[in-house]
């Protein structure tokens, strides 16, 4: 039993000290354009941002998905600072992940610290100044487990099963 108890320490161990370099934090964003402050954003337009921030390297990837009402090329994709209500500055500059990139900005860093002070903005010809906003909120963060952490998982419970196995048939 003691080994068996040693073992699990060591693979939680071990996961836990791999998972602690980095982490990957997903957000996904609700927009529309009721959100929009100051301006009006397309009647009836909305979308959904979905962002992947790497914590160790303040990169980002992810996707703009919107719905018809939204007039489509976009021009512009951003994260801004700004409370709830409150319009601000551009903190990143989203617009290459629309095309499959990535952005790497020192920002993310202050975003993932407070995610509240934070909104996406997307803009268009139609509306220059914002077709669709939506707040960011740490209730959306979401640590996502990084591919290597889950290929340790694998063999540790796999040493805690034949050591289990062994237990109940000896």
């Amino acid at each position: 039993m003691k080994k068996l108890v040693l073992f699990i320490a060591l693979g939680i161990a071990t996961l836990a000290s791999s998972s602690a370099q980095a982490a990957i934090i997903r957000f996904i964003v609700p927009m529309d354009a009721t959100q929009e402050v100051g301006m009006a954003g397309e009647t009836g337009g909305a979308g959904t941002a979905t962002l992947f921030i790497n914590d160790a390297t303040n990169t980002v990837t992810g996707s703009l998905v919107t719905n018809a009402n939204v007039t489509t090329p976009l021009t512009l994709f951003h994260i801004h600072q700004g409370a709830t209500g409150v319009n601000g500055g551009v903190v990143v500059d989203l617009f290459a992940i629309l095309s499959g990139g990535s952005v790497t900005d020192p920002d993310l860093a202050n975003v993932l610290a407070n995610p509240a002070n934070f909104y996406t903005n997307a803009h268009n010809n139609a509306s220059p100044g914002g077709t669709i906003r939506g707040q960011m909120n740490p209730s959306q963060a979401v640590v996502v487990p990084e591919a290597g952490s889950l290929a340790l998982l694998v063999p540790a419970l796999g040493v805690i099963g034949t050591f289990v196995v062994r237990r109940k048939t000896a």
